[in-house]
């Protein structure tokens, strides 16, 4: 018996931006769904437990500056991916959109515009992080 590939198609096509960037806007679709009901119930138990509907937020700060390393390093880097996933599947929402109005499908255009979605998701995170440090 010869030694044959299992998936032929597989060594044929590349990597390309514009498939990675579909399957990790699906992924942070799901996260962002999931942080999304996650607020929300935050949000109802605070306005019912609280006056203040903003004190969660204002607990989450606090924590993220009062508690010891370790646990600062898990909070910033949970507000990273969480930033990260929503600039992220914003991205790919207004380049689908942009796709189903016939804009930006030719392949030089959509790889650039994946490239802006990666560029622009990393550097808002990045921000982030950053203006919450220094709170």
């Amino acid at each position: 018996m010869s030694v044959r590939p299992l998936s032929p198609h597989l060594s044929v096509y590349k990597p390309q931006i514009t498939s990675g960037t579909s399957i990790i806007g699906r992924l942070c679709g799901i996260y962002t769904y999931i942080f999304l009901i996650i607020s929300l119930w935050s949000l109802i138990f605070s306005i019912y437990k609280y006056t203040n509907p903003l004190i969660p937020l204002y607990i989450a700060i606090m924590v993220i500056k009062t508690s010891a390393p370790v646990v600062s390093v898990i909070a910033y880097l949970i507000l990273f991916i969480t930033v990260f996933c929503v600039t992220f599947f914003t991205g790919t929402l207004v380049r689908h959109i942009l796709w189903d109005h016939n804009f930006a499908l030719e392949l030089k255009t959509a790889s650039i515009i994946g490239y802006i979605i990666v560029a622009s998701s990393v550097f808002l995170s990045i921000l982030a992080v950053v203006l919450i440090a220094l709170m």
